[in-house]
């Protein structure tokens, strides 16, 4: 009953956990030439359809973000994203590869494959990419909530609320993370009692 329970509160905290998914950010690296500027002209407009949910556009704007600068591996995480956000984990996982590949410390491709390796039901996957975006921002409230619920898709309530602890420790006025915390508690003593 409990594994029941946990999945309709799964379903409504899907969108919220979205958000820690689809967070961005870009660099413009000095030095690099006009190619790494046009490509981030490009990018932006990835970004900006992306979320306005225009995902097969957004698609091709990283797309010639990459044919013009084929090592922007941000290109290759906002692809993803895309990906992801059209359902084809398969494909956005290939792309967060590509931008690990180039950028080993790309923090939200690890996030964001995470959350890809969750919808495809790999749990033990999604909680290492959490685990790697961990190490290298141990603050992101967002990858702590990431992970509580992977934990909790794989039946362990208990690293779930720690994890939801931390991430509401880190943004006590979150809603989402509040509730996930009294869920995950409630959770644990119920299944304490069967």
């Amino acid at each position: 009953m409990v594994k029941h329970e946990f999945r309709l509160f799964f379903c409504a905290l899907t969108l919220l956990a979205l958000c820690g998914c689809l967070q961005s950010f870009s660099r413009v690296i000095p030095g690099k030439s006009n190619r790494r500027s046009d490509a981030k002209q490009y990018f932006d407009r990835g970004l900006s359809l992306a979320s306005e949910k225009e995902y097969d556009r957004a698609i091709r704007a990283f797309t010639k973000a990459l044919e013009i600068d084929p090592k922007y591996d941000d290109a290759y995480w906002g692809r993803g994203v895309a990906w992801a956000m059209k359902g084809d984990p398969d494909r956005a996982i290939a792309d967060y590869n590509r931008a690990l590949t180039l950028n080993p410390a790309h923090a939200w491709a690890y996030n964001n494959r995470g959350c890809a390796w969750r919808d495809k039901g790999d749990y033990d996957r999604a909680i290492t990419d959490y685990t790697k975006d961990l190490e290298m921002h141990p603050f992101r409230a967002e990858t702590y909530h990431n992970r509580a619920v992977a934990w909790a898709l794989k039946g362990n309530f208990q690293k779930a609320l720690s994890d939801a602890r931390n991430a509401l420790r880190l943004k006590p006025e979150n809603e989402a993370y509040q509730f996930s915390v009294s869920r995950y508690e409630a959770f644990l003593k119920k299944a304490n009692k069967e």
